[in-house]
């Protein structure tokens, strides 16, 4: 599990980390250029940076509480040694939460899919236009994967092996 979490935010949380600011400029141009002729980008741009926001929070609590809990867990399984101790009690309760904001960011991403029209640029869509969908295109994918690493794997070893 721990190189699991390492390979999340290696692989996943370096990506999200790396698309967010080029994502906000591409969409701050997009608007700027094309907002009067396809006013739902104001409300893409709007929902991406609320997401990427949240996005941003979440993988910090990951990376500074909950990761480190699972690799305790598994270090003390392995080592045959008590459970660590954590302000949280159960690593369920962490996980809860975890996994509510991915439906929630999950509805988000759904909601911009929808506004795009499945990120198909208009007819009279420019490049950056054009790559802007695309590259949220690529953010939404790779949110899945990560996501499904997180709620359909890693989390129910963790909570499974804290059981044991």
């Amino acid at each position: 599990m721990g190189e699991l979490c390492t390979y999340i935010i290696k692989r996943h949380h370096a990506y999200v980390n790396k698309s967010i600011p080029i994502l906000k400029k591409n969409l701050e141009k997009v608007c700027q250029v094309h907002g009067e002729q396809h006013s739902e980008l104001f409300e893409i741009k709007k929902l991406f940076n609320d997401c990427a926001g949240e996005l941003t929070k979440h993988m910090m609590k990951e990376e500074i509480m909950l990761f480190p809990l699972i690799e305790r867990l598994e270090t003390s399984k392995m080592a045959n040694s008590p459970l660590p101790k954590s302000p949280f009690g159960s690593v369920s309760n962490p996980i809860r939460m975890m996994v509510a904001d991915h439906q929630n960011e999950g509805e988000r991403l759904k909601e911009i899919a929808l506004l795009s029209d499945n990120y198909q640029p208009p007819d009279d869509a420019c490049t950056t236009y054009e790559v802007t969908f695309k590259l949220l295109r690529d953010f939404e994918d790779d949110f899945q994967r990560h996501i499904h690493l997180e709620n359909n794997i890693l989390f129910p070893k963790a909570i499974d092996l804290e059981n044991r």
